[in-house]
């Protein structure tokens, strides 16, 4: 079975960013790896999902989240944050960044490569329900303008005929009252 999602690992232990690379390949997926955060946001173009540890020196993971979220071109990535901290806050702190889902060390990898699959699978259902939702959005806007200007078109005659029909209903009260004198 083959994935066309690449995967980016951002993970400081070079034997962590080996077996998760040796794992999504075997599951069929592209993978590209960083040694720290920063490296891993310059490898953003093109990923469709990014797996970081929470602690690194120098950018920590949830550096990492934070400005994948605060980017504008890639805010919408599903971030997997790995943590084998004791810190009972690190998963809350990382949800709080922006993380998507988190996993926790020592890593159980059969369950990894499904977490990597169902968060590939939801982020792909959100992004087609926010199209559906935004073509339902510009086809409610399309029919209330295509209802308003068909509102006005019939206006506007129905006024003349109106006004017209007035004109004769004033003559001819014109003429009744003028028959009765």
């Amino acid at each position: 079975m083959a994935n066309t999602a690449r995967v980016l690992i951002i993970d400081d232990d070079p034997i962590m960013r080996e077996l998760a690379t040796a794992k999504l390949a075997e599951a069929g997926y592209e993978t590209l790896s960083a040694a720290d955060g920063a490296e891993g946001l310059s490898r953003l173009h093109g990923v469709d999902l990014v797996i970081s540890d929470i602690d690194m020196p120098g950018m920590n993971g949830f550096d990492v989240v934070k400005a994948i979220r605060d980017h504008k071109t890639h805010s919408e990535i599903p971030v997997i944050v790995i943590t084998g901290s004791e810190r009972p806050d690190a998963v809350e702190q990382a949800f709080a960044a922006g993380a998507t889902s988190f996993l926790a060390k020592p890593m159980n990898w059969t369950l990894f490569t499904q977490a990597v699959r169902f968060v590939l699978k939801a982020s792909t259902d959100r992004r087609e329900l926010r199209l559906a939702r935004d073509a339902a959005e510009a086809g409610s806007r399309f029919k209330d303008s295509l209802l308003s200007v068909m509102s006005h078109e019939l206006r506007t005659p129905l006024n003349a005929i109106i006004g017209f029909g007035q004109i004769l209903a004033d003559q001819f009260d014109r003429e009744n009252d003028h028959l009765h004198k």
